[in-house]
């Protein structure tokens, strides 16, 4: 019975239900498709030495591009949701005829449940097809485009935890965004269906709780308007970016949000209301009647139109953040770090092409250098380069950006050498760092994040898991590593470290050596 209902209903408002599982496809798909992309990086890394950097650097593609795709469902539920509850609300004669001939509120309330999951079911179908073409067909366009640095990607298959994944996110989104329709469904009395709808005397006190209601909007909406005029003047005038600092920034930007989206959702009502009487005028004279009846409806819909414009605003707001987020990594975080070692007229030496991008390194087995490179670079070279050899280890309790982010790993006077580019200092400076480096065997320079989740301050002594076992090292320094990364110095012998990419900076244009491509360093795993 409920079959034969539901298709029946979703039959006769088919627009309303091909677009409410188009948008639940679409979440589906991204979440599929976003497996495959991350997979078809982090399945070239077949080394243990590449599986390690990915770990680190690509390990965080697929939760983030995951995290997208369940946003993209996330919003995908307030169009189903805004679907649902015009479907209820069109359908109240009918749901009270059904409630007449001996259907109960449970009964009502499984009906639209089982419609949403026939809607979600469909959608959840189509995004499970449609993911696996838009993955490879995105890894296409980045093949097209990248040229050699995305060379080397293949095709990958998602996995069956990706399509699991996939299917609760989108029937549980199609569920729960059908539920409050669904109760207000269950709330309609029989004598809906004996109501003329089109004939209803309003009675003096409709008119009363009318203007009640009207009070209240206003109330919000003056509430709200003041809550955004307050934070927006704070922003402008006492940006808290210049002055909070862990650990309150975190909280304190959470925060802001929360009162920045509720001052929002307190103004919208209000706003609708206001411009339906503003475009009303306007309306009425370019389209009569018709553009008349549009400014009535969204005065009197205020809440739907609401729930439309979040949902547009939701989607405008996840673009905005995931490009700001992308701008802020590569131009804040990565760009400055690059630029002032060009600046440094720095050259790689690695056991790869790095103008081949990922292709360049897809198929080796290891980046160590050849045994006695090193060495020989030195003799040749003489006092006209300086010769830094780069090495890294993983350590917990020094990941800055993302879980198993490597940290490098200098002597003291291999970083004094180069600090113009390892670190920029927001707390201490190089003169101290050498000072302590006299009396620690193992020193750290680390970001605010790092310091802030070790709670710790310029001076203290943090123990830290390094590959050879617990070794407790000092703050020496707080502020921005290259590509973010911690630095690490030991000056004793408790430190295993695996020597990758020998960078020499010229003190001179070398005569006998040809000059290598400029890359990013790279590192090894230490054994």
């Amino acid at each position: 019975m409920f079959y034969v209902l539901a298709w029946r209903n979703l039959a006769q408002q088919r627009l309303r239900a091909f677009l409410s599982a188009l948008a639940v496809a679409l979440g589906a798909a991204m979440i599929v498709a976003a497996d495959i992309i991350s997979g078809a990086i982090l399945v070239l890394l077949s080394s243990e030495d590449l599986q390690t950097i990915g770990a680190g650097l690509f390990g965080q593609l697929k939760p983030m591009l995951t995290l997208l795709g369940g946003a993209v469902a996330a919003a995908s539920g307030f169009l189903v949701f805004n679907a649902f509850l015009m479907a209820v609300t069109q359908r109240r004669r009918e749901f009270g005829a059904l409630r007449a001939v001996g259907m109960t509120r449970k009964q009502v309330l499984c009906l639209v449940l089982f419609e949403a999951l026939l809607v979600g079911g469909a959608g959840t179908v189509a995004g499970l097809f449609a993911g696996p073409l838009l993955g490879q067909g995105a890894l296409r366009v980045l093949k097209a485009v990248g040229g050699p640095l995305f060379s080397a990607f293949g095709d990958q298959t998602v996995s069956p935890w990706a399509m699991l994944f996939a299917v609760g996110v989108s029937l549980g989104v199609a569920l729960l965004a059908a539920l409050i329709p669904a109760y207000n469904a269950t709330r309609v009395s029989p004598l809906e269906a004996l109501r003329d709808q089109d004939n209803v005397p309003i009675a003096p006190g409709v008119l009363r709780r009318k203007g009640i209601w009207n009070a209240h909007y206003a109330m919000r909406t003056l509430v709200g308007l003041t809550l955004l005029i307050f934070l927006s003047a704070w922003l402008a005038l006492s940006p808290p970016g210049a002055w909070a600092q862990p650990p309150v920034d975190v909280a304190l930007s959470g925060g802001v949000l929360v009162l920045w989206l509720l001052g929002w959702a307190l103004l919208l009502p209000g706003l609708i209301g206001a411009t339906a009487r503003a475009v009303r005028g306007p309306l009425t004279r370019l389209w009569g009647a018709a553009g008349r009846l549009v400014a009535d409806n969204l005065a009197r819909g205020r809440l739907r139109v609401s729930l439309t414009v979040t949902t547009l605003a939701l989607g405008l707001l996840l673009i905005a953040g995931m490009s700001g987020f992308i701008t802020f990594t590569f131009d804040e975080l990565f760009r400055p770090t690059f630029r002032r070692t060009l600046d440094q007229e720095m050259f790689a030496v690695a056991t790869f092409d790095p103008k081949q991008g990922v292709a360049g390194y897809a198929s080796m087995e290891s980046l160590a250098l050849p045994a006695g490179l090193v060495e020989e670079m030195r003799a040749v070279l003489g006092d006209r380069a300086r010769i830094t050899s780069w090495r890294f280890s993983l350590v917990p309790e020094l990941e800055s950006l993302f879980k198993d982010y490597f940290s490098f790993v200098f002597s003291p006077e291999e970083a004094r050498q180069n600090q113009a580019w390892v670190f920029r200092f927001t707390e201490g400076d190089w003169e101290q760092v050498h000072r302590w480096s006299e009396e620690t065997p193992c020193l750290a320079l680390i970001a605010p994040m790092v310091a802030r989740n070790n709670a710790v301050a310029l001076g203290d002594m943090l123990a830290v898991h390094a590959p050879g076992g617990v070794v407790t090292c000092r703050v020496a320094g707080i502020g921005q590593g290259y590509v973010n990364a911690s630095i690490v110095m030991p000056s004793g012998t408790n430190w295993r470290i695996c020597s990758t990419a020998s960078n020499p900076v010229p003190k001179s244009t070398p005569e006998k050596v040809s000059p290598l491509s400029k890359a990013s360093p790279l590192r090894l795993k230490c054994r």
